[in-house]
């Protein structure tokens, strides 16, 4: 299931429902029992609203209708406690090469000897 998330009215304005993204997984990925974290980035400020901007509203407006580079890093380094790490399980992807379980068994070894890894239960056609 795909969300509508953008929605346009017929005057030209548009409203994102952001609280509709990250609520659906594929029925492939229902066995998983994880927590998901959503990070959302807009690309205007609320004074800018308030302060009725209107080149920085054409803007952000452009950025949600993809039509420019909004400029977002293309990472966020997350902190994650080194209690979660405790009863974190890592799912190996389908497509992992032998090269990169090297990595993560290294990486494992180094930050969290003894955590569980699984190999993935969706197969590929």
């Amino acid at each position: 299931m795909f969300p509508k998330v953008i929605n346009t009215f017929g005057n030209g304005g548009l409203v994102a429902d952001l609280n509709a993204l990250g609520v659906h997984k594929t029925t492939a990925w229902s066995y998983q029992k994880e927590w998901r974290y959503i990070l959302t980035a807009v690309p205007i400020g609320i004074d800018s609203v308030i302060n009725g901007r209107l080149d920085q509203i054409v803007r952000a407006n452009d950025v949600i209708l993809d039509k420019c580079d909004p400029g977002i890093p293309p990472y966020y380094d997350l902190v994650i406690s080194d209690e979660a790490f405790s009863s974190m399980k890592i799912v190996s992807s389908p497509k992992m090469t032998p090269g990169n379980r090297v990595i993560l068994n290294t990486l494992i070894e180094k930050y969290a000897p003894g955590i569980e890894v699984a190999e993935s239960s969706i197969e590929l056609s």
